[in-house]
């Protein structure tokens, strides 16, 4: 159960008071019926949609604020927006 805590302190430090007014019983019972899986994606879908329906001063603040965002896959997306702003004009 020490992980529960160590995952209860790090995610959801709000919510500790209340799980340690549960009783011991209830915990154990509620960790062991926790499953844990694992899933190898075969297939990803998905859409192609960077808030085209949005006006196109909406749509330049948002590629400005994704762009400003240091995180590469965000960046990527950021340029994604730029070119097809650019595209549409």
């Amino acid at each position: 159960m020490a992980i529960a805590f160590l995952m209860i302190d790090t995610c959801e430090a709000s919510y500790k008071s209340h799980w340690d007014s549960l009783s011991n019983r209830f915990r154990e019972g509620f960790m062991n019926g926790i499953v844990g899986f694992e899933r190898t994606v075969t297939r990803w879908e998905g859409n192609y949609k960077l808030s085209q329906n949005r006006s196109l001063v909406d749509r330049q603040n948002m590629s400005n604020a994704v762009l400003e965002i240091l995180d590469a896959a965000a960046g990527a997306v950021g340029v994604e927006m730029q070119h097809n702003l650019e595209a549409n004009e």
